[in-house]
């Protein structure tokens, strides 16, 4: 299976699903930049602590690529 490197800005998460902004939270984005990942399709995670001036840490996922290229 194809898979895709994606940057994405974590929120939140439950115990199925993680959260991620699309954008960084210094650029103010809403609802529709939001999306929801299942953990079940996350084959690898790099996490990098919040950068200066911003709320979410960045987070580089490797997720199958027909997922990234329907929902990113």
């Amino acid at each position: 299976m194809a898979t895709e490197k994606v940057k994405l800005w974590y929120m939140n998460e439950t115990v199925r699903a993680y959260l991620f902004s699309k954008i960084p939270s210094s650029r103010q984005g809403d609802k529709t930049d939001q999306v929801w990942i299942p953990k079940s399709l996350v084959e690898h995670i790099q996490k990098w602590p919040a950068k200066q001036n911003e709320l979410w840490p960045e987070w580089i996922l490797t997720m199958p690529d027909w997922f990234v290229e329907k929902n990113l």
